[in-house]
């Protein structure tokens, strides 16, 4: 008996990946760092914003540049997410995919 991996990403389109995988690994791993990225750009999204509108009402000018600096890398990380996703669904195409049936 072998134990089923649990699977390491709750994205909608994780059907999509698993078929990818087999059938086309330069897209498995472009849709693999898009997802990683997006996710992680999301989260830091989520943090930065609320700690950013606090220091603002708390005058904390001298952790401003810092707090904006990782605003702006979330988003870069957020947008490069959706990039990789894209060119992975890109790449599937070129290989002659069907991926309709994933969206």
């Amino acid at each position: 008996m072998t134990a089923q991996k649990k699977s390491t990403s709750s994205s909608p389109d994780r059907a999509f990946y698993e078929d990818i995988k087999r059938k086309n690994p330069r897209a498995a791993l472009f849709w693999l760092a898009g997802d990683r990225l997006y996710h992680a750009g999301l989260v830091m999204i989520m943090i930065c914003l609320p700690v950013i509108f606090f220091a603002y009402t708390k005058e904390a000018t001298e952790y401003m540049i810092w707090l904006y600096m990782g605003l702006a890398l979330s988003v870069i990380l957020f947008f490069g997410g959706i990039f990789f996703k894209r060119e992975s669904y890109k790449t599937a195409m070129k290989a002659g995919m069907d991926i309709t049936k994933y969206l």
